[in-house]
């Protein structure tokens, strides 16, 4: 058992320290944790990530040189042995709802809710004047 998690960490340190080219600076699995920050940080869809990994693929120097997709990228952090959680954040960005505060529905400093409430129109809906 000890010796199955020695080979992953060196499998995930030599990971780390594989340039994606002769040449480059970035490892894969430093392209696969900006990427999973990029989606993170925009919103990206992985629609778009995908697109762009394309674009970036077509321009590589060499084949395989960097991940495919970004289901490729979430497993190779995943070996990190990281999950992704989703965690909740006040709108004005003061707290997080997370461990303790999970089940709250508003900001505990300034009563924003949790949740953005949803915009709902109808076609029939008239505004009043």
């Amino acid at each position: 058992m000890l010796c199955q998690c020695y080979q992953k960490f060196y499998y995930i340190l030599a990971f780390a320290h594989q340039p994606i080219y002769d040449g480059a600076t970035e490892s894969k699995l430093s392209i696969a944790i900006t990427l999973l920050g990029t989606r993170t940080n925009w919103h990206t869809t992985e629609k778009s990530l995908d697109y762009f990994i394309k674009m970036l693929l077509d321009v590589a120097p060499t084949e395989n040189c960097i991940l495919k997709t970004l289901y490729e990228a979430k497993k190779v952090v995943s070996t990190l042995g990281l999950k992704v959680v989703k965690i909740d954040l006040c709108e004005v960005g003061c707290m997080l709802y997370y461990k303790d505060d999970i089940e709250l529905n508003e900001c505990k400093f300034y009563g924003h809710p949790s949740y953005l409430p949803s915009k709902v129109k109808t076609k029939h809906t008239k505004e009043c004047k």
